[in-house]
């Protein structure tokens, strides 16, 4: 293997994007170093607060300084050079999680997950996860962050400021920066949790000067010289470098020749140290300037000089800033002042040489695989076809990973055009959707449009798979603004086309992930945000498009089956739900689509549970835990979705010592924004406390659950929440609450066709029952209008069609107790049994080996199979109908 792949590829097989290896290592101690232990007590005081801060111009030694402290004092720390391309949120982060990964293997895969999923992205919940992991370490840990000022997104900004708040105790972040970050440091300053270090101590004082000039030197300085140095440089270590490198180039008087600011200072040593190198040395050093990090092979590619490595260790013997990026001294970097000198004087010197170096290092990155990189020389180099080429070859990975900024703006730099470059055209549409700029996508489809109506007809497939293109990208646009009549034409049109290019020729087909991390699949955008109606009709429409066309074996399709399974299944149509689900489950295992793939596997598990197949109902659920196991999918939020699903599963048979275990995991902030992939999980949190009696705590999730769906418009969300508040209210005794949200409920099931959501929900059949002689009696003149008894009728009909289907016929009309509650399991039994014998919760705990709240669980899933108001009522309907002796 190539040298340069193995050094690179090591954290990279972990993540969806590059992760460059060189730019988490701890920079490397320069050949001459002073030690400054006045400012190691300074920085000592990290390892107690949650950020510190390092803030001085350039040259003033910020990560020699904090280098040499984590190497002298045994610091367990992730060093992280940060450059512009960090400015994108998912890079940012993805380097973030890989300096903690480096150090403890595993932490922040979660999280990691998180930065690759789709539209709904959510950093907040990301960091959460990460923070999550961050408890588990036992040691210290601090994680610098280099060249901060760099970072200019508000997003990036914001998102290290929500971090900081909720970091854990071990875990503390050194920010190294010319500027103060953006983001707001005033509370952790009033808490005693920042640490600041500025250019006050960062400047050397005489001492350090002395000892830093003898190192350089090999001679003292007298107490004039030293003085004069001092007042000359302010203690600006690049300044006190400079001197010495020029006194060492044979200039005795050089401190008496130059005064002014840094800027003046640093052009008129730089001037000195460089004039003096050898005129190979100068070229060379030019040249490489326009490299952010070199090594022999790439330097030889660029300059032509046939001693590269042995040049660059004897410019870093000389002091001549050159970095080491590695403990194998095989990647360099020049310091950042002295890198801009030299590209200065590279441009003065050589102005027409500065296009080639550029494309020569763009041609070595392309060959070596570092296409990111090999795409910015090429811009430097003013070849925009050429980079227009190379991102032909990645834009749309970049586009899957999700690296939406930095494709953005590589795009924009083009001048894209139709009828050259389509393609990328189409790509940069795509992440202007995907980034949320509607309005730009607007402008672009009209351009695009009236392109095409003057577009020459010399090769109808391509001008027909141009106009497909434009259409799909469009139905999107309209999809995401909640334009559903419009989506739902554009899609008439598409399946009118009969001249539709073959499948893998459309950009779709190559695999983006449609599911922005919800389940079931039609709670999100694609599902019309749980509006039943709409998603039926657009899907069956979609449907007949892909059977028209042969689109079977597309990912898109996948999510298209998992959405028809989802709409028959509530619907009750349990046959065509399991066809569409298996269809859907084949498909997205195929393609590892794991978005449709989860959620066709929750159907499947659902139409057998409805079924009264709870083994296959379990066991469609481990498979699916395997598949994901198998896959590397184990720390994703696809595998929390299918383990939120299994607790309600668990929780509906009784099983309580994994709903327990699933329970002690904690509880999500009740005042945290709820974003839509969160939406699946806060319901299994509702319905285990509400199981386990914590009522007040259920009622105040399911509360924020429902006015946040409710805002944004939710449906699906909208009645899940309104059922567990009227469950929760229910519980409590009040009455008049419970009917009014059950009431609510009822009315947007009825009006968007719902129906197994109510049946599914723990609880609801007698508090429906409940409703229906509210109904019938009058109780609540509010009830009376919205919803049609026969509605309430139709899905009591199913909840009890396994038990008796003439129970919902009658309404209020005194049938069979048996008939209608669910079968107990064999632990409810033997509770009643003993609650019979007049044991206590306490007493039943200890005779069965259980806690009172599992005990108290089980008597509340009796209460309500035998649609019993207490203790005595349980035990006279289970002696009526011989469930007890």
């Amino acid at each position: 293997m190539d040298p340069i792949e193995r050094k690179e590829t090591s954290v990279t097989a972990l993540y969806n994007h590059p992760i460059l290896l060189t730019k988490l290592n701890v920079p490397h101690q320069p050949t001459y170093l002073v030690t400054r232990d006045r400012l190691f007590t300074a920085m000592s005081r990290t390892l107690q607060c949650k950020l510190t801060l390092v803030t001085a111009p350039p040259g003033f030694g910020k990560s020699t300084m904090v280098s040499d402290w984590i190497r002298r004092r045994n610091i367990r720390a992730g060093w992280i050079s940060l450059e512009t391309g960090e400015n994108d949120l998912i890079r940012f982060w993805g380097y973030v999680i890989a300096a903690f990964e480096r150090l403890q293997k595993g932490i922040g895969k979660k999280a990691l997950s998180l930065l690759q999923s789709p539209v709904a992205f959510s950093i907040e919940q990301m960091v959460a996860w990460l923070v999550n992991d961050l408890f588990d370490m036992e040691e210290d840990f601090v994680l610098i962050l280099d060249d901060f000022h760099v970072l200019e997104s508000d997003d990036v900004q914001r998102s290290l400021h929500y971090f900081l708040e909720r970091l854990p105790n071990r875990i503390h972040v050194c920010i190294l920066s010319r500027k103060e970050p953006a983001f707001p440091i005033g509370a952790l300053r009033a808490k005693g949790e920042l640490n600041q270090i500025g250019i006050v101590e960062m400047k050397f004082t005489p001492s350090e000067i002395s000892a830093f000039w003898y190192e350089q030197t090999g001679e003292s300085a007298d107490e004039t010289s030293l003085r004069l140095l001092a007042h000359r440089t302010e203690g600006w270590a690049a300044g006190i470098q400079l001197a010495a490198l020029s006194r060492n180039s044979g200039q005795p008087d050089t401190l008496r020749q130059f005064t002014g600011n840094h800027r003046y200072v640093t052009d008129y040593l730089m001037e000195e140290v460089f004039q003096r190198q050898p005129e190979t040395y100068r070229k060379f050093l030019m040249q490489t300037s326009i490299l952010g990090r070199m090594n022999r092979e790439i330097c030889h590619a660029v300059t032509g000089f046939a001693a590269e490595m042995e040049m660059l260790h004897s410019l870093e013997r000389a002091g001549l800033f050159l970095i080491p990026l590695d403990g194998e001294r095989y990647w360099y970097r020049y310091h950042h002042l002295f890198a801009e000198f030299l590209r200065s004087r590279l441009v003065q010197e050589c102005p027409a040489d500065v296009a080639g170096l550029h494309l020569k290092a763009s041609e070595w990155f392309e060959l070596h695989g570092f296409m990111e990189e090999a795409i910015d020389h090429a811009f430097a180099g003013g070849d925009d076809a050429k980079a227009a080429d190379l991102l032909e070859n990645i834009a749309f990975e970049l586009l899957r990973r999700w690296e939406l900024s930095t494709l953005n703006q590589w795009l924009h730099r083009l001048q894209l055009t139709m009828e050259e470059r389509p393609n990328l055209l189409f790509i940069l549409t795509w992440t202007e959707l995907f980034m949320g700029h509607y309005d730009r996508v607007k402008v672009k489809l009209s351009k695009m449009k009236s392109t095409l109506a003057s577009f020459p007809v010399t090769d109808k497939a391509i001008l027909d798979k141009l106009w497909s293109e434009t259409v799909i990208i469009e139905n999107f646009l309209a999809l995401l603004q909640g334009d559903f009549n419009h989506a739902f034409a554009l899609l008439e049109m598409l399946y009118a086309n009969d001249n539709l290019p073959d499948g893998e020729e459309l950009l779709l087909t190559l695999g983006i992930e449609l599911n922005e991390g919800t389940v079931p699949f039609v709670r999100g955008y694609y599902g019309f945000r749980g509006r039943m109606k709409l998603a039926d009709r657009y899907h069956q429409l979609y449907n007949a498009f892909i059977e028209k066309n042969g689109l079977y074996q597309y990912a898109y399709s996948a999510y298209q089956r998992t959405a028809m399974s989802e709409i028959f299944y509530e619907r009750n149509d349990l046959q065509q739900a399991m066809h569409y689900a298996e269809q859907a489950n084949q498909v997205a295992r195929q393609l590892g689509v794991m978005g449709a793939y989860v959620s066709s596997a929750v159907v499947k598990s659902r139409i057998y549970w409805a079924l009264g197949e709870t083994a296959a109902a379990f066991r469609t659920v481990r498979e699916a835990m395997d598949y994901l196991e198998r896959s590397d999918q184990r720390e994703t939020q696809w595998h929390e979705f299918l383990r939120a699903y299994q607790v309600q599963c668990q929780l509906a048979a009784g099983e309580t010592v994994p709903v327990d275990r699933w329970l002690e995991q904690g509880k999500p902030d009740p005042d945290a924004e709820i974003t839509i992939n969160q939406e699946f999980e806060w319901l299994t949190w509702i319905r285990v406390l509400t199981a386990k009696d914590c009522l007040q705590e259920a009622l105040q999730l399911a509360t924020r659950m429902f006015s946040s769906a409710k805002q944004i418009g939710r449906v699906m969300t909208v009645l899940e929440a309104g059922i567990c508040l009227a469950v929760v209210y229910d519980r409590m005794s009040q009455i008049y609450d419970s009917m009014r949200y059950l009431h609510m409920a009822l009315e947007l099931g009825e009006k968007e066709g719902y129906c197994r959501t109510f049946t599914d929900s723990p609880g609801l059949t007698p508090l429906l029952m409940k409703y229906a002689e509210f109904r019938k009696n009058g109780y609540m003149p509010e009830l009376q209008s919205s919803v049609s008894l026969q509605y309430v009728k139709a899905v009591l009909s199913v909840a009890s069609e396994s038990q008796d289907k003439a129970a919902a016929s009658d309404l209020g009309g005194g049938y069979d107790a048996v008939a209608r509650y669910e079968a107990l399991t064999p632990r409810e039994v033997e509770v009643l049994q003993l609650i019979a014998e007049g044991l206590s919760n306490k007493e039943i705990a200890e005779r069965l080996v259980l806690t009172e709240g599992t005990v108290k669980l089980h008597l509340h899933r009796i209460y309500g199979k035998l649609q019993a108001k207490g203790r005595v009522q349980a035990i006279q309907i289970a002696r009526q109908n011989r469930l007890i002796p």
